[in-house]
Order: C-alpha cells, then sequence, then structure tokens
C-alpha cells in the first residue's frame, strides 16, 4: 500500500483536522468533481457544502488565467506531483480573492485516486505587498532622499536620491548609521534635541549641514519621523531636502536687497540735502517778497514751493520703489482680507486730494484668501491700489479684492471709469499719470512689488466696467500660494 494511501483511522483523523482548519480545504476525485469542502472552504468562499460538492472546481473560476496556467495544474498533479502557486478565485457574491494554492493527490497502490487542495487566502497580504511596492516605487522616484532606520539608528534603506546626494551607495549606507553624514558643524545639543524629538515619539524638523562622501558639504531641510507598530517605535525615515543652492540663492538675494537699500538711501540723501537748502533760501526770498509787497514774487516762490513739494513726492516715491523692488526672501501666510482690511484704514487716515478715503460712501468689499508673501509689501501695494481707485472713482468708488477663479492669485477692482484698453499697458511706466499733482510712480511701485513676489500683474475692465488689476504667479515662479477661505 502506497505512503498516500489513507486507512479509516488515518482518514477520520484527516477529516476532524480539516473540519478545524482555518484554511480552505477540499477533496475532489480524479475527474475533479468535489467531494468534500470544509467550514472554512464554505467561508471563504460564499458556497456552502451542499452548492459545492457534485460540482468542480470552476466554479471558483475568475477568469485571470489561461488555458495553459490549467493544463499546467492537470499535467503536474494527474503525474502524481504537487502542485503549488498563487490564484485568483471568484467568490459566490463575484467578488475575486488571491489564494495560495497546494494540490496533493491522493494514491492507492501507486494510481491517482483523488487530490486534496488546500487554500491560504492571502488576499489581504497581497494588498499590502501592492501597496508597499507602490509606496517604495514612489520613494525610489522622490526628488529627496529618504533613508529609514532602525529604532537604534541604523540604516536599512536608502533611496536612489539619497545615493546621488551624498555620494554613498546603498551597500556603503546600509549597515551604518546617519553619523556617517556628520560634517562636524553642528554641537551634540543640536542632535540631543533631534533624538529626544524622535524617541518621545514627535516629528524633528530643521535644517542641518551634512557631508558628503567626497567632503563637501550640503544643506539638507530634513524632517525625521517614528515609525510605530502598537504603539511601540521600530524605527525611523528621514526625508531630506536638498536646499544647497536655494540657500545660496538666497544670500545672494539678501546681499541684492541690501545693495539696493544701501543705494536707494544714499541716492534720497544726497537729493534731499541740496532740497532742504533750496526750500531754506525760498522761504527767506518768500518773506523778503512779502516785507517788500511784492505780489509777482511771492507768486514765483508759491510756484517753486509746489516744484519742491513735488520733488520730495518724487524721492519718498524713489526711495520706496528702491525698497518695494528687492525680492522677497521670507515670505510667511496671511489673510488677505485682514492686509486689505489694514490697507484701507492706512489709506483713509492719509487722506488724498480732493478726497478723504474714510468717506461714508466709498466702500471696501473683501473676499478672503490666504497669500504667502511680504505683509508690508502687499498692503503698500494695496495702499497704492486704493489710492489709485479713489483718485480716479470719486468719493463713492467701491473697491473688490478677492481670489481669482479657478487659478491662483488675487485681484483688486473698482467701479470706476476704468482704464482705455490702449493705456492699460503704460499705467505701470514710471512718470505715467493723469493727475495734475502726482508722481507717476504709484502704479510702478505696485508693479514692482508685485514682480519682486514673482507675480504678473494685468490691468482689465472690472465687472462693473472700473478698473481691475490681477495677480497671479509667474511660471516657474510659485511664490504666491492662495487658498479661498470664504
Amino acid at each position: 500500500m502506497s505512503e498516500n494511501r489513507l486507512n479509516e483511522d488515518d482518514l477520520h483523523l484527516f477529516l476532524e483536522t480539516a473540519e478545524a482548519a482555518g484554511h480552505s480545504i477540499y477533496i475532489t476525485g480524479v475527474d475533479g468533481t468535489i467531494e468534500y469542502v470544509n467550514p472554512a472552504f464554505e467561508e471563504i468562499t460564499g458556497f456552502s457544502a451542499d452548492e459545492a460538492v457534485g460540482q468542480t472546481p470552476n466554479i471558483l473560476k475568475s477568469g485571470e488565467h489561461d488555458r495553459e496556467f490549467y493544463e499546467e495544474l492537470w499535467d503536474t498533479i494527474l503525474a502524481g506531483d504537487v502542485w503549488r502557486d498563487e490564484i485568483v478565485n471568484k467568490r459566490r457574491d463575484g467578488a475575486r480573492y488571491v489564494a495560495d494554492q497546494t494540490i496533493a493527490p491522493i494514491t492507492d497502490d501507486g494510481e491517482v485516486t483523488k487530490f486534496v487542495a488546500i487554500n491560504v487566502d492571502i488576499t489581504r497580504r497581497k494588498a499590502r505587498e501592492r501597496q508597499l511596492e507602490r509606496f517604495r516605487n514612489a520613494v525610489e522616484h522622490a526628488g529627496h532622499g529618504v533613508l529609514i532606520t532602525d529604532s537604534r539608528g541604523t540604516i536599512q534603506y536608502v533611496n536612489s536620491a539619497f545615493e546621488e546626494t551624498t555620494g554613498y551607495s546603498a551597500a556603503e549606507a546600509i549597515g551604518e548609521d546617519p553619523s556617517l553624514l556628520n560634517s562636524g558643524e553642528h554641537d551634540e545639543g543640536t542632535f540631543r534635541e533631534l533624538w529626544e524629538t524622535i524617541l518621545d515619539g514627535e516629528v524633528w524638523q530643521g535644517e542641518l549641514i551634512n557631508q558628503r562622501k567626497n567632503g563637501s558639504r550640503y544643506v539638507v531641510d530634513q524632517t525625521i519621523s517614528p515609525l510605530t507598530e502598537n504603539g511601540k517605535i521600530e524605527g525611523f525615515v528621514a526625508i531630506n531636502r536638498d536646499v544647497t543652492r536655494l540657500k545660496k540663492y538666497r544670500r545672494e538675494i539678501e546681499k541684492q536687497n541690501e545693495r539696493l537699500a544701501e543705494y536707494g538711501q544714499t541716492v534720497a540723501h544726497d537729493l534731499r540735502n541740496p532740497l532742504g537748502v533750496l526750500k531754506a533760501e525760498l522761504e527767506q526770498l518768500r518773506a523778503t517778497a512779502t516785507e517788500a509787497d511784492d505780489d509777482d514774487l511771492v507768486g514765483h516762490c508759491e510756484n517753486v514751493a509746489e516744484v519742491t513739494e513735488q520733488m520730495e513726492s518724487l524721492i519718498d516715491d524713489f526711495l520706496t520703489m528702491a525698497e518695494q523692488g528687492q525680492l522677497v526672501v521670507d515670505p510667511v501666510e496671511i489673510s488677505l482680507q485682514a492686509v486689505a482690511e489694514d490697507a484701507w484704514e492706512q489709506t483713509a487716515a492719509a487722506g488724498t486730494t480732493p478726497w478723504e478715503l474714510d468717506h461714508p460712501d466709498a466702500t471696501l468689499s473683501v473676499q478672503d484668501t490666504e497669500l504667502t508673501a511680504d505683509p508690508e509689501r502687499v498692503m503698500q501695494l494695496l495702499v497704492n491700489l486704493f489710492r489709485n481707485a479713489h483718485e480716479h472713482g470719486g468719493e463713492s468708488v467701491s473697491v473688490r479684492v478677492g481670489p481669482l477663479d479657478f487659478e491662483r492669485g488675487f485681484y483688486v477692482e473698482d467701479d470706476g471709469p476704468g482704464i482705455p484698453e490702449d493705456q492699460r499697458e503704460a499705467v505701470f511706466e514710471r512718470g505715467m499719470t493723469t493727475s495734475d499733482d502726482g508722481t507717476g510712480f504709484g502704479l510702478s511701485i505696485v508693479e514692482q512689488i508685485a514682480r519682486s513676489h514673482g507675480w504678473d500683474v494685468t490691468v482689465t475692465e472690472g465687472t462693473e466696467s472700473g478698473a481691475r488689476f490681477e495677480f497671479r504667479p509667474e511660471r516657474d515662479h510659485a511664490v504666491v500660494e492662495t487658498t479661498d477661505t470664504a
């Protein structure tokens, strides 16, 4: 008798084991007709024993596998060998599941008489594997360096971006700890605070100066997060964004801004000194003309005084241009509504001739949004636009501010007379003004502030036929982010 032949006691023990097993088990004849299924089979497939017995395993066929797959299966077990593979089956309700299936022949005197199939449902495991594979692919193709360590800090995984940035291959890094990147730039207190944070289960974020394999240094914006399982820290994942070029660029911009501000202040100082002397001499001349009762000379003095006041305004605007033209290095999240309301109050308090901006008939409405910007410069931008609106729109002008529709950016518009289409490109030119007492720098300053943020500004017709100024990020220069919070 063959080793695979079951006597009555063996068969009884097998059936008891099969009944209690957590895996699906069924027995078929040589022709594939199902003769027995255990309770786990019924639970997993949805077919009761009465529905399955007398049928063939085709009732589980999902259509996922081709004819050659099943031919190879039958050739194997009919030859008396064990077949094992993953198979996609279909439950009674049509849902698919993945099984790790083993089919073994039962023989009697060397002749195959039956088959027993044991199926382990691995659907969830396969789903996790696919999820992990997607995660691995995402990490591998991430633009930032990623490394994963165990709870003691030993590196277990690095992605290709880590290799490219650091110069260490995965083989060289795995098994080491992150100290192989230590540049010596930071003191022990920095790393002590880092470890205390992540060992407490918190996320650590900061900038570190690391050292590549070739000895060169680079700056990373690093985020380290604990990996936990059942509340226990099993390891850590560190994401490193190389900001070396960004830091260098920011230093260059800061130096450029300092030079620009210094230049503006120097020129303004050099212009104000002789202008101050001129004003003093003019006052003496006016006093002399007044004593001599020379009305013509007094009138000429008044005309010159108006010119000197305009020159002072030009100097102030020039200095503003120099300051507001500096590129924004450290923008912050601000509320457009809060800045607009402050700018409206500031403009009203200053007043403009011949209208006061706090006139009860002038109105401001704002649909809030968040901007990543320099709040002081955005306020200056809005003040200039509000003044422009009141200068041309009159005492009862209405001004609206809000986010653009379906794209990032914001707008400022009024219900005044608007700007003719053939003049819209010229309004930002320095010296361009339709006001007798204006300097023509107001809208130029608006454009300077927009450029300093990396924004494009365009002029179009408003919803109520007034002027509408739209601000949106320049291509490849995403400095402004807007999120509608209305």
